[in-house]
């Protein structure tokens, strides 16, 4: 916003120093739990790009094959009518989250990609107290599912390639800084080579997790024997929800429901030999993530 402030004293001859202007720019602020579809504006989030002609854009996305919003009729896309250009920099902004009461933060939201495998592409990074921006995870983190895929233009980690449609994404945030706020941004970059649609991103959710004592529900878990080899016990605490097995790039092996239970056997004999994350979900939100070895 520009603002001007000027004064009009009748004795005064010199009219040349009486006007002051100054921009001045507001930050959105949002509460937790936060849930936006896009449908009604940008409340607060906004572009800021370094380039020219590819920019974050709020609406209707056209170009094939991300060409629809995962829901409703608005989600942020990378050019919302043509495909992006080369050597794109551009970056999504989010409001500022108030954080000061969470030991943790969930985030979850869809992409729908369609960029040059391994080379143009988006990642998330985040600043705390309006500190230095950081990437957010690595690829396959294990707080995380679906989280990053490849490396990419300009050095980083992020989503590259064919998504073939919508994608959910979520990443469990330690806030083990104690920080106040919570800044995200989403930020695309291309190199010289292939274009195509691009990036869109829609129905965001922000949940905060109060007041856990991690430590006591991680020592609560084991799986015996690991490594395995026919089966795998589970033993976690009763306020375990459920529990998701996923291979090592991200793929989701078996889904478990926990319902007034503190133990659970999995057939390892059905899995190929190698590593898995066991991520096992609190009723609060917490995800612990354990490592399971089958051997054969």
């Amino acid at each position: 916003n520009l603002l001007t402030a000027y004064i009009d004293w009748n004795l005064d001859a010199n009219h040349n120093n009486d006007t002051i202007t100054m921009s001045k720019f507001a930050m959105v602020t949002a509460n937790l739990t936060y849930n936006y579809d896009f449908e009604n504006g940008d409340q607060g989030w906004y572009d800021s790009t370094y380039t020219n002609y590819t920019y974050w854009e709020l609406g209707y996305p056209s170009v094939a094959p991300t060409n629809a919003p995962h829901s409703g009729n608005n989600c942020w896309d990378i050019n919302l009518t043509s495909p992006y250009f080369n050597v794109a920099y551009t970056s999504l902004f989010s409001p500022l989250f108030v954080v000061s009461n969470y030991s943790k933060v969930n985030i979850d939201f869809w992409l729908n990609i369609a960029t040059e495998y391994a080379a143009d592409g988006v990642y998330l990074e985040y600043s705390l107290d309006g500190g230095a921006w950081e990437v957010l995870g690595t690829i396959n983190d294990p707080n995380a599912t679906n989280w990053y895929n490849t490396s990419m233009f300009g050095n980083n980690v992020g989503w590259t390639g064919l998504s073939n449609g919508w994608q959910h994404c979520s990443y469990s945030f330690n806030n083990s800084l104690g920080g106040s706020s919570l800044q995200l941004r989403f930020v695309f970059r291309s190199d010289i080579n292939i274009i195509s649609s691009g990036v869109s991103l829609d129905d965001i959710t922000l949940s905060g997790v109060v007041g856990l004592n991690e430590n006591e529900f991680n020592h609560q878990i084991s799986l015996s024997p690991n490594p395995s080899n026919n089966q795998c016990l589970i033993h976690f605490p009763s306020s375990t929800t459920s529990i998701k097995i996923t291979d090592v790039n991200g793929r989701l092996i078996e889904s478990i429901s926990c319902n007034n239970v503190q133990e659970s056997v999995i057939t390892t004999s059905n899995y190929s030999e190698g590593f898995y994350l066991v991520k096992l979900i609190d009723q609060s939100g917490l995800v612990n993530t354990k490592k399971l070895q089958v051997v054969h």
